[in-house]
């Protein structure tokens, strides 16, 4: 039974990544193989803007002593 070799290759964009890629024609790999290149890149989304509720919940506190509503003050 002749199976394929199976090869997993991480890839960054770097330097070192670029010449282990080019360096696997000269590995001794057999020439038949299936190979995977994965690349990941690090992406940092902006948070979500906060919501109505949490900008009113940030302004009111809860109901005082005698029922009403008082403002914090804001703290910059």
């Amino acid at each position: 039974m002749n199976k394929k070799m199976k090869i997993l290759t991480a890839y960054d964009g770097s330097n070192c990544a670029v010449a282990a890629l080019d360096d696997l024609s000269q590995s001794g790999l057999p020439r038949e193989a299936e190979a995977v290149v994965i690349s990941v890149a690090e992406l940092w989304l902006p948070p979500t803007p906060p919501s109505s509720l949490d900008l009113i919940e940030s302004v009111y506190s809860l109901p005082g002593p005698a029922g009403d509503r008082t403002v914090r003050a804001q703290e910059s």
